[in-house]
């Protein structure tokens, strides 16, 4: 890649398809990647994970396959907005993610993840103003997509929940 310093990069909206390019990783100043609304297939590159200033990662409404990769948790010292609504991501949403203290924002909606919602996402105190008896109350939007034995869940919104347990799940 030709730009290595680059620090934004905005390419949503567009008819690209194909795989995310192992490339990106090249761009090791990225902070904000932006390629919603195209038709992106495939696992995420690895190469990905060397991008660890990324802030912003939206890849929404693409057709990314594969498992959410557990080095998801290496951006855990800069991740703030993470949108993989409308994917084919499958399996389970790995305790990696949990990570990410700094997140505000988390979008993995409609994907077909299954198994259990981490409970350690109580912890991610960027997304909350306010926890009592073991409740969260979210300030940002929080959307999962679950099946649990069999039981399709659908998306469920943790905004303004201030008495819903993620251990009730």
């Amino acid at each position: 890649m030709a730009c290595p310093r680059l620090i934004f990069l905005w390419l949503g909206n567009n008819y690209f398809s194909g795989q995310i390019p192992s490339s990106m990783g090249y761009l090791k100043d990225l902070q904000s990647l932006h390629l919603q609304n195209n038709r992106l297939s495939g696992p995420l590159p690895q190469s990905l994970q060397n991008c660890s200033l990324l802030r912003t990662l939206d890849l929404s409404k693409n057709s990314v396959t594969g498992k959410l990769p557990r080095w998801i948790g290496k951006f855990h010292v800069s991740m703030q907005f993470l949108n993989l609504r409308s994917n084919r991501l499958q399996g389970e949403i790995p305790i990696e993610l949990c990570y990410l203290t700094r997140l505000q924002i988390l979008d993995v909606a409609q994907n077909n993840f299954s198994g259990r919602i981490p409970t350690c996402l109580k912890n991610l105190t960027a997304m909350t103003f306010s926890q009592r008896n073991n409740s969260i109350q979210w300030k940002k939007d929080v959307i999962l997509t679950v099946v649990e034995k069999g039981n399709d869940f659908g998306a469920i919104r943790l905004l303004e929940v201030t008495c819903y347990k993620l251990l009730s799940l």
